[in-house]
């Protein structure tokens, strides 16, 4: 596909068409490697840290995205409670599915042939993606 870019028709090279679909993967490997690698800590002090030692637990908790996702169930009375589980996919929606989706839908973008108004129509979907997974 020749693209006009300043009045001169320009296209993409073979190296410059695979580089696009390699980094969306590259992207999202680290994005599902940041998912499951302990990314931030939780370091009560004071009084709680005292009650916490008090109690066995260590007053230093750190988290990945998906263990997260798992305390929210097991920090419930009811982990089966269907709000809880709504809240649980809720969460895992927008902090990982839209990301992924917006991710894919650049990639599908990129790699397969469509009509302009079905371009006009993935490009939609890419940026409301996009919009979703930045909440």
């Amino acid at each position: 596909h020749h693209f006009r870019v300043e009045g001169m028709l320009t296209r993409f090279t073979r190296l410059g068409k695979a580089i696009l679909p390699t980094l969306i993967l590259v992207s999202t490997g680290t994005m599902l490697a940041g998912a499951l690698i302990e990314s931030f800590n939780f370091d009560f002090q004071g009084a709680a840290a005292l009650v916490l030692q008090l109690v066995g637990v260590s007053p230093q908790r750190g988290y990945s995205l998906l263990s997260l996702a798992e305390e929210i169930s097991s920090s419930a009375a009811d982990p089966h409670n269907i709000g809880v589980l709504f809240l649980q996919a809720i969460f895992i929606l927008f902090t990982l599915g839209m990301p992924l989706a917006h991710l894919a839908s650049m990639l599908f973008l990129w790699l397969v042939p469509l009509t302009l108004k079905q371009q006009h129509f993935v490009f939609r979907a890419v940026e409301i993606f996009n919009a979703w997974s930045a909440l």
